[in-house]
Parts: structure tokens; sequence; C-alpha cells
């Protein structure tokens, strides 16, 4: 079987050439449109960070999410950081 096809290759070359030559154009797209989409992503977090700055605070076991429960702030623990991060004056909220 593998012989007919190998048959089949090579007596259609400019058909087998033409489909090769479209396959490597499609592949290289596709990486040149991933390595786009990951570098604005990546300019669009450093943006942010330098815009707004990156201080995160979040319960212990949000960002591990392993027990697919969200580990969400209380209203009550909100109000404490928020009151303990404006003691700090170089801190913007």
């Amino acid at each position: 079987m593998l012989k007919i096809a190998w048959r089949n290759v090579l007596r259609n070359k400019r058909r087998s050439l033409l489909s090769l030559l479209i396959i490597v154009i499609g592949v290289t797209v596709l990486f040149l449109v991933k390595g786009y989409i990951i570098s604005t992503y990546a300019g669009l977090k450093m943006m942010s960070v330098a815009q707004y700055g990156n201080l995160q605070i979040a319960k212990e076991g949000y960002w591990d999410n392993r027990d697919n429960q969200r580990h969400l702030l209380t209203e009550s623990e909100i109000a404490e950081i928020k009151g303990i991060l404006a003691e700090n004056e170089d801190i913007i909220d």
C-alpha cells in the first residue's frame, strides 16, 4: 500500500510540491500569528503593570485553585487591607 502511495506522489510531482508548499506556508503563518499574539499579551501585561502597579492580594489557596473553589476576600477583609495600605503613602488607590 505504501508503494502505491509513493508512486502516486512521484507521478504527480507538481501537485505534491504545491501541497507541501501550502502546508509549509500554513504552518509558518500559524507560528507567526501565535508569536504575535503572545507578544501582544506580554506587552499588555507589562503596560498595565507600568501604569497601574502590580500589587496583587489574595486569600491563601486562590492562586492554586486545585479544589475548584473560589477563595475570594470578604468585604471586611478588603476593608482591613485598604486600611493597612492607606497607611503607606507610596500606595495610590
